[in-house]
Formats: C-alpha cells, sequence, structure tokens
C-alpha cells in the first residue's frame, strides 16, 4: 500500500535561495476496480471510521509514480507552500498587542516594586488596584489555601483539592504539549506554519469572541478552540448564579434546576436527531485534526446549553453538601445509592477500553457482578451489625431493670 505520510527533507529543499517547499494533500481515486484501493477502504472501515478518504502528504505531484506502483491516481484536495521570503508585516493589531503586554509587563514591575520596597508586604497598606499585579503578593496568594469566607474549602480537610487541580492542570498542558511529536511525522520543518498559521489568522478575525467568552459558539472557529470549555463555564456560571440567587424560596429555586435538568437532558437529543448528528463525539482521523468542521463537536459538545446537566448536577451536589454539613448528616444512609453510582461512572469509563483493546465481554460481566456481590455482602455485613448492635442494647437494657428490679425489692 502506498504511504500515510512521505516527506522530503526540509533542509535540503531550503537551502536553495529560491527554494519552495510545498506539501499536498491527496486522495486516491481509480477509474476502476482496484484491490490496493479496496483494502485500503475495508482496513479503515470500522465501527468508528467509516467511508473517509486516505490522505497522504507529498511534496509535489506523484500521479505517474503511484500509478506505476499501485495502479492508483490522485486528486489533489490541498496545497500549502513555503518559501526563504521571511516578510514579516506588522499591522495595528500587532502593534495594539505589543503595547498591551508592554503595559501589562511595566504594571507588574512597579506593582511589585511598590509592594517590597514601599508597602514591604503589609496588607493594609497601599493601593490596591496597582497591588493586584505585585507577582509577590499575587504568588503568595496563590499558596493560600485558608479563605474565611468560604464555608466549604476553608476546612483544612479540603486542602488536598487545590494539589489535585494543580496536578491535574499540569499534567493536562504536559500532555499536551506533547502531542504534537506523539502524532506528527518527523521532519526538521517547523510546523507551526502549517498549524499555528491558521488559527492566527483566525483569531485575527474571531479573537473578539474569546474576550466575551462566546467562542464556544462560533462554528467551525479555530481561534484557541481548546478554550471552548472556558466560553461554557462562563455562561454556565452566569446561569447558576440567575437560578442560585433570583429565586426568593427554595421551592422556586428546587423548581428552576429541575427545569434547566430536564432542559440539559432535551437539548442533546434534539440537536442529535434534528441534525442528523452522531450520539457520542467519535474519535476518527478527520476529528482528530482539531476537530474541524465536525458538527457533532460544534452544536453538541462545546455548547453551553448542551452541557447544563452535568452542571445542575454540580449545583446540587453542593447545596446538598452544605445542607448535610448544616444539620451534621451522615451519608450512611446513602452507601447503596453512592455505590451504584460508583458502579455505573466505573462501567461507562471503561467502555473505551472496552472497544479498543477487544476486551471480552465476559469479563465486563463478571466484573459488573462481582461488584454486585460485594455490595449485597457489604449491606448484608451492615443489617447484621445494626442487629447484633440492638440486641447488645436491649440485653443492657434489661439487664439495668434487672438491677433496679433488685435495688426496689431489697
Amino acid at each position: 500500500m502506498p504511504p500515510v505520510f512521505h516527506l522530503d527533507d526540509y533542509d535540503d529543499c531550503m537551502i536553495n535561495p529560491q527554494g519552495l517547499y510545498c506539501f499536498v494533500d491527496v486522495n486516491l481515486v481509480s477509474d476502476g476496480p482496484n484491490e490496493v484501493l479496496v483494502m485500503i477502504q475495508d482496513l479503515n472501515e470500522t465501527d468508528l471510521i467509516t467511508n473517509h478518504h486516505l490522505p497522504i502528504a507529498l511534496e509535489g505531484c506523484f500521479n505517474e509514480s503511484i500509478y506505476q506502483d499501485y495502479r492508483l491516481k490522485t486528486r489533489v484536495s490541498h496545497v500549502f507552500c513555503v518559501d526563504n521570503k521571511k516578510e514579516v508585516v506588522l499591522d495595528a493589531g500587532d502593534i495594539a498587542l505589543g503595547v498591551f503586554i508592554f503595559i501589562v509587563l511595566a504594571l507588574n514591575v512597579i506593582g511589585s516594586l511598590y509592594d517590597v520596597i514601599l508597602i514591604k508586604g503589609n496588607k493594609n497598606q497601599g493601593i490596591k488596584p496597582l497591588l493586584c499585579f505585585s507577582v509577590p503578593r499575587n504568588y503568595r496568594m496563590l499558596l493560600s489555601h485558608h479563605q474565611k469566607s468560604d464555608v466549604i474549602l476553608s476546612e483544612e480537610r479540603f486542602v488536598i483539592f487545590d494539589g489535585l487541580k494543580t496536578i491535574t492542570m499540569m499534567c493536562v498542558i504536559y500532555c499536551h504539549s506533547l502531542m504534537i511529536f506523539a502524532f506528527e511525522p518527523e521532519n526538521p520543518h517547523h510546523i507551526e506554519q502549517i498549524s499555528v498559521a491558521k488559527e492566527v489568522e483566525d483569531c485575527r478575525q474571531n479573537g473578539w469572541a474569546n474576550l466575551l467568552y462566546i467562542n464556544n459558539y462560533m462554528v467551525n472557529s479555530q481561534c484557541l478552540g481548546q478554550s471552548w470549555y472556558l466560553g461554557a463555564a462562563m455562561q454556565l456560571s452566569i446561569v447558576g448564579y440567575i437560578v442560585c440567587i433570583l429565586p426568593k424560596t427554595v421551592k422556586v429555586r428546587n423548581i428552576a434546576l429541575t427545569i434547566l435538568f430536564v432542559i440539559g437532558i432535551l437539548t442533546p437529543a434534539v440537536h442529535t436527531y434534528y441534525q442528523d448528528l452522531d450520539a457520542v463525539l467519535m474519535i476518527t482521523p478527520e476529528t482528530a485534526r482539531v476537530f474541524e468542521g465536525n458538527p457533532t463537536f460544534n452544536y453538541v459538545y462545546r455548547m453551553g446549553h448542551t452541557n447544563i446537566t452535568n452542571f445542575i448536577v454540580g449545583i446540587v451536589l453542593g447545596y446538598s453538601i452544605y445542607r448535610w454539613q448544616k444539620t451534621g448528616e451522615t451519608l450512611q444512609r446513602y452507601k447503596i445509592e453512592f455505590t451504584l453510582a460508583s458502579i455505573t461512572v466505573t462501567f461507562i469509563l471503561s467502555v473505551p477500553f472496552w472497544l479498543l483493546m477487544n476486551t471480552p465481554l465476559t469479563q465486563l460481566l463478571k466484573w459488573c457482578v462481582g461488584c454486585l456481590l460485594q455490595m449485597k455482602e457489604e449491606h448484608e455485613t451492615e443489617k447484621k451489625s445494626k442487629i447484633d448492635k440492638n440486641s447488645v442494647t436491649l440485653e443492657v437494657k434489661n439487664e439495668n431493670q434487672r438491677e433496679v428490679g433488685e435495688h426496689n425489692s431489697s
């Protein structure tokens, strides 16, 4: 079969002052039945990948060599070329960004010197707006976990979540930084010219949407596409504040939360049905290209109103924890519910491993049955423990009554 990627050496091509290095995406076609093309289509047609083309990156038109080797023809779909003419043209946007960065850095320097030399770290003195740019002060606040105004996070036992959030974010950034080296072909060419350049041009047109936190509703926008969740989180936070603050009674608030929960369940189904989308976001070679042009990602996955359900669940859980803390209620009575929820979530998370690794279904069923039996055994043990405790209490009570009777008779 023809290679998926075929790349010439970038330096050898561009060492010539007049050198031109081009990328060409081509689709394999055939005038008639072809065994190689049928084999490629069969290998790439699975439950998750259907009817997609096999793109290969080439530097020029190798139609003749492809036909001689594989009896196939190529159809050019995209061309991207770079040369040695490195002309950088600064426009108004570049100048404005440079001025903004300079102002922020200047405020950081002035605020830090003002805090360290004049204020000397005193929390109750100084110009508050200027101290907001102090690097030492912000660093101390970043490491501080004690918040008197926070009912839940001020407790020492919740401090661990700060570390978990930090470590998780570090892992996410680290993995995203390594993805380009794991999935791209080896070549000394600067990959930014064929990846980041398009995002930069998109940001020049749609960057304002990121400032307003509505970028997740800009369909097919590649400007900071990974930040779609920031827009969704901001929109849902506004909805959460409205639902939690405006209702005057608990009953009205619960009704509003219930309505939003139902809306969050129905809206993805409506989008999926009427727009003929996938029920879940399928990771295929097409969607792996930063999900560009994927309708399921654009109309369901990244929208704010299609992510209401999990947000409402979080609000309800927060209210429940707050109420349990106030009333001193324990979670023993909810042990069965939490166990079932944990089993369900674990089973859902294990589905991708079964799809990717072809885990036998019988093993998953054995695991589920084992969890249910373990839960039943724990429930029976707890029930027996309560019976034994009640019997001991009854015996002690009878013994006390017997002693009281003997004392009265004497």
